[in-house]
């Protein structure tokens, strides 16, 4: 469940299930259609814009995906896997500054979120500010023990020298 589920026209959730079907076989172009055409009815209805997002992605287009996340976080603002997927998008596309933000806008909704400590760190340390990432990375540690990605990134960062 992402979290934003809401009461739903049995012909909106036909379209998205169908939709959902068709991404699920590779026919994303066919799938954006019928997304399209719920955004026609609810233009801001988070299923479908979730799904328009996760499509613009599986097709390389970043930038579409990102603009798609946009406006589902800022149609239910608590959906804090929309704000994780944007961070994600805006990282792998180097948007930095912007995946920041989202990272920070989601651990306040969620401040236990191992997976965001540990984002946020890799993005800080690419910012440059290696002692707020090394904080991050430690968060993500502290509240999961076996997080090997975050203790790999950790080991990293303090390995590299410290500015001259």
């Amino acid at each position: 469940m992402l979290g934003w589920q809401f009461t739903m026209t049995d012909d909106v959730k036909s379209l998205i299930s169908e939709a959902r079907r068709l991404a699920r076989h590779g026919q994303h172009g066919k799938a954006d259609l019928l997304l399209r055409r719920v955004l026609a009815a609810r233009p801001a209805d988070p299923e479908a814009l979730h799904g328009l997002a996760q499509n613009a992605y599986h097709a390389g287009q970043l930038g579409l995906a990102r603009n798609w996340l946009r406006q589902l976080v800022q149609a239910v603002p608590t959906a804090a896997e929309g704000w994780f997927q944007l961070a994600m998008v805006c990282q792998r596309s180097g948007h930095l500054m912007e995946a920041r933000q989202c990272l920070e806008r989601l651990l306040e909704l969620q401040p236990d979120h191992p997976r965001a400590h540990y984002q946020l760190g890799l993005v800080l340390q690419a910012l440059g500010e290696a002692a707020l990432a090394r904080v991050s990375l430690l968060k993500a540690l502290e509240l999961n023990g076996d997080f090997t990605e975050a203790a790999s990134a950790l080991k990293e960062l303090v390995g590299q020298p410290g500015p001259a």
